[in-house]
């Protein structure tokens, strides 16, 4: 697993990474999280959501 940067990256990761420890995802799977902004971010998506 690479570097997590800031707060909102360890926070996104938390429950992927207690998934991995439930067993609910194997540990040799490969796995992308994708932190896109957070809240501020979605204005620049909400044609998507309408």
């Amino acid at each position: 697993m690479g570097p997590l940067r800031g707060l909102d990256s360890g926070k996104s990761m938390a429950p992927t990474i207690e998934l991995v420890g439930r067993g609910e995802i194997d540990r040799s799977s490969t796995v992308l999280c994708a932190h896109l902004g957070g809240q501020p971010a979605l204005n620049g998506y909400s044609a998507l959501f309408s």
